[in-house]
This record gives structure tokens, sequence and C-alpha cells, in this order.
């Protein structure tokens, strides 16, 4: 197997240098709301090809590149997967009573 390596796309980048910078300032400060930028569209599909390029194992549940590619493709499962993820993430923060919309609806998060 050739090595690949996938280039970060600049907003991504540009998130990570700024969480770097902004612990790096702030050592005691916490990230309460990281899980809103985990599943922004751009993220996740750069996290797809990484793990691809990487020859990526099935996961827990025996999902293969192989049958997302030869079945659902890869838009529509990682589409899938941002719905899972935002509602899992939503009624946990609705259960704790601190869940708002706009967190989801906001594009540019």
């Amino acid at each position: 197997m050739i090595a690949v390596r996938l280039q970060t796309p600049n907003k991504i980048r540009d998130l990570q240098r700024g969480l770097y910078l902004k612990a790096k300032r702030e050592p005691k400060f916490r990230f309460y709301l990281l899980h809103d930028k985990v599943w922004r569209e751009d993220i996740l599909e750069h996290a797809y090809r990484l793990v691809r390029a990487n020859g990526g194992a099935p996961g827990i549940d025996g999902v293969t590149f192989q049958s997302i590619e030869n079945g659902e493709g890869e838009a529509q499962f990682l589409s899938k997967l941002w719905q899972e993820l935002t509602q899992v993430l939503a009624e946990a923060a609705t259960e704790k009573g601190v869940w708002d919309e706009a967190v989801v609806d906001d594009p540019t998060l």
C-alpha cells in the first residue's frame, strides 16, 4: 500500500491553531463546547478521508469502507453520521437543560 498524505484544509487548520493558541494563553480554560466543532461537515469529511487513506479498520459496528462505498456512499454515510451525532448530543444537552438549536443551525460552526 502506498502512503497517502492528505493536506488539512485551511479552515480546519485555522480552528486547530485557534484552539491551540487559546489553550496556551489560558491553561486553565475549559473547552466545554468542542462537540459542536467535531460534527462540522468539513471536519467529518476530512476525518473520513484521513482514516480511509490510513486503511482504517471497521468500527465497533463492523461497517467497512468497502460496505459504505458500495452501499450508501460517502456523502450519505457522513450525512447520516451528522444526524446521529446531532440527535445524541441534543438529547444529552436537553436532559441537562442547556440545548440551544442555534448551535446546530449556525453554518459558521
